[in-house]
């Protein structure tokens, strides 16, 4: 007899999660104000804006800096001694994703991660909002390069094959 095991793949901002928006708006009015930027988003508009990495997105907002100062200032966005406060204020469990997660491990499933997050931080994404110990495996897409959702979706559908 063949056992086959049922995997699930999850994005994590948005389905599992809930929050982000908030906290990337309040993380880039931060460093464009910061950065000599006039230039403030509302989460509303902030959601708007096709996927992108931190380095496109200030690169775009800050022309006149220099490549060595976007990448510092970009490495700032994931700044947890600067921004922690925001993931407490706002980000927490989907409604149900806890639960949805538990029924799947107990059903004998395998629950996986794929986010437009910089692998190195979606671990403790996941600590943070208590999925991790439902989560078997989880990949971040963004290596800093990305300019659009397509790019995005080519990464993700990648990393699932």
């Amino acid at each position: 007899m063949i056992m086959s095991e049922k995997v699930f793949i999850w994005d994590f901002h948005g389905t599992l999660e809930i929050g982000t928006v908030f906290i990337l708006t309040e993380i880039a009015n931060a460093l464009l104000q910061e950065n000599g930027s006039t230039k403030r988003y509302t989460p509303i508009e902030f959601s708007n804006i096709p996927s992108f990495s931190w380095n496109t997105f200030f690169r775009h907002h800050l022309p006149n800096h220099t490549e060595e100062t976007i990448q510092l200032i970009a490495q700032d966005a994931y700044n947890e001694k600067k921004f922690a406060h925001l993931m407490d204020q706002y980000s927490q469990p989907n409604k149900g994703a806890l639960s949805v997660l538990q029924s799947v491990k107990a059903n004998g499933g395998v629950n996986i991660v794929v986010s437009h997050s910089r692998h190195e931080k979606l671990g403790y994404y996941l600590s943070h909002v208590g999925l991790s110990h439902m989560i078997d495996a989880h990949y971040g897409v963004d290596d800093g390069r990305v300019t659009s959702r397509k790019d995005v979706l080519q990464r993700k559908t990648t990393t699932i094959r």
